[in-house]
């Protein structure tokens, strides 16, 4: 198989790199390094970086995205927490923070209790993350975590956390990160419009 050939296999199979072409959350160069063991082994040879960026180059923005990776996206709604502080058990009230009404998620691995909830609240912690809830309007789809962590490490991003729980997604990242992971999150919703006008026109 050819190099280009190789290439557009690489990129036509993985959705995770025919989204990041399409919306450019990651330049050509990381793309290439990231599919470099695919592109070798389709080709048969050891193929330069350069040369796979250049058959990226031609490739140019994938018309048609891998619809499973979107289902769902479309219709999600977003809700925005700063100032959350993430802790390990002490003496927390988890009943007050239920009462609270405000976002709080408890996170066990059995040996110990993690706690992230509004600084405020807990009333020590520094209160240096943000939390990002995306609601799904029905279950969220298998494989939506893993894509979108792919999708921020592409980006050169590192969420502390990110949690399914039935039709919602938790991000859990640092402050200053919010602007870019609710950028990842829109760019993703607004491919996923498109894809669907495309499908059903």
């Amino acid at each position: 198989m050819k190099i280009q050939e190789a290439v557009r296999s690489a990129v036509e199979n993985n959705p995770l790199y025919s989204f990041i072409l399409s919306t450019g959350l990651a330049n050509l160069s990381a793309i290439a390094r990231a599919i470099k063991p695919l592109v070798d082994a389709a080709a048969g040879k050891d193929a330069k970086i350069p040369t796979i960026v250049k058959a990226l180059e031609r490739l140019g923005k994938p018309a048609e995205m891998a619809a499973t990776a979107l289902v769902g996206f479309k219709d999600v709604e977003v809700f925005v927490y700063s100032g959350i502080a993430e802790v390990e058990d002490g003496n927390v009230d988890l009943n007050a923070l239920r009462k609270s009404n405000e976002p709080f998620i408890a996170i066990s691995d059995g040996a110990k209790l993690r706690i992230l909830a509004p600084a405020r609240l807990l009333g020590w912690g520094d209160a240096d993350k943000g939390l990002v809830k995306v609601m799904f309007p029905r279950r969220a789809p298998v494989g939506a975590v893993t894509f979108l962590v792919q999708l921020m490490r592409a980006a050169g991003m590192s969420p502390d956390h990110v949690l399914r729980h039935d039709n919602e997604l938790y991000i859990v990242a640092k402050r200053e990160e919010l602007p870019r992971v609710l950028d990842i999150i829109e760019r993703t919703k607004r491919l996923a419009e498109g894809s669907s006008i495309t499908t059903e026109g």
